[in-house]
């Protein structure tokens, strides 16, 4: 998977991204309809990883992608 696809691409080829905090062990799919919906189908996987923050401690995310 090329870092430079975009979330629209993941939908439409169907992977799923699940996001994991090192901070606090959080962990779970990211919602990637609601993500295209706010930010739009056009932006890029790791923009949107430089994003992501933890909903329980605010720390980075990282991501897993799998189909």
């Amino acid at each position: 998977m090329a870092s430079s696809y975009t979330i629209g691409e993941l939908l439409t080829e169907g992977y799923t991204v699940h996001g994991f905090c090192f901070g606090c062990g959080t962990g779970r799919p990211l919602d990637l309809a609601a993500i295209a919906a706010r930010r739009g189908r056009q932006l890029q996987l790791l923009e949107m990883k430089r994003r992501l923050r933890c909903t329980v401690c605010r720390g980075r995310v990282e991501i897993c992608l799998s189909s």
